[in-house]
């Protein structure tokens, strides 16, 4: 949470906003591309080569694994109106 939330908004609209990524882009990732949100955490710029999101290299499979389980506990949010 720590360091998720300085930039990304959870549920409700907690945390920061510097994503622009709304979180149920994130609970897809947890739910359907773990390899890729793996990869986009631990080094975004391999991925994304112009994201502003830092690399976390620091990240360990537990919490790779309490990130995904975090992502997949939370109720999908319905997507905003057109």
């Amino acid at each position: 949470m720590r360091n998720c939330m300085t930039c990304h908004q959870g549920p409700g609209g907690v945390g920061g906003n510097l994503s622009r990524r709304p979180f149920m882009i994130l609970q897809m990732h947890a739910r359907r591309f773990v390899p890729y949100l793996r990869q986009f955490v631990a080094n975004p710029k391999s991925v994304m080569p112009e994201t502003i999101m830092p690399a976390h290299p620091q990240f360990q499979d537990r919490d790779y694994f309490a990130l995904i389980a975090f992502l997949r506990a939370i109720p999908p949010e319905t997507p905003p109106s057109p």
